[in-house]
C-alpha cells in the first residue's frame, strides 16, 4: 500500500513538473507580446469581411511592416528564445522521463 502511494505521488510530481515547464515559454511569450500580434492582424482572421476591406487591411499591414522593418528585432529575439525554450523542454522531457524510469527509454533509441 505504501509503495502504491509513493508511486502515485511520484507520477503526480512528474506530471506537475512537466506541466509547469511546458507552460513557462507560453507564459513568457504572452507577457512579452501583450496582444500586439492580435492588434496587427486587424481582424484579418475573421471570414466575414468584404474583399475591399481585406485588401485595405492587408495594404495597411504591409505598409506598417515595410516602414518598421528592423525596428522589432527585440520581439523576434524574444520569440526565438521562447521557441528554443520549448524545444529544449521537449528534449529535456525525454531525459527527465528516462532518468525517472531508470533510463529505460534510452534502450529504445
Amino acid at each position: 500500500m505504501m509503495m502504491l502511494l509513493l508511486l502515485i505521488c511520484f507520477v503526480l510530481f512528474c506530471c506537475v513538473r512537466q506541466a509547469i515547464l511546458f507552460y513557462v515559454p507560453r507564459w513568457l511569450w504572452k507577457n512579452w507580446e501583450a496582444g500586439k500580434i492580435h492588434a496587427l492582424m486587424m481582424d484579418l482572421d475573421v471570414g466575414i469581411c468584404s474583399e475591399v476591406e481585406k485588401k485595405q487591411k492587408k495594404k495597411l499591414l504591409l505598409d506598417y511592416l515595410v516602414d518598421n522593418l528592423k525596428h522589432h528585432n527585440w520581439w523576434a529575439y524574444r520569440y526565438f528564445f521562447c521557441e528554443t525554450l520549448a524545444l529544449t523542454n521537449v528534449v529535456g522531457k525525454f531525459f527527465f522521463i528516462s532518468f525517472d524510469l531508470d533510463w529505460i527509454w534510452i534502450g529504445f533509441c
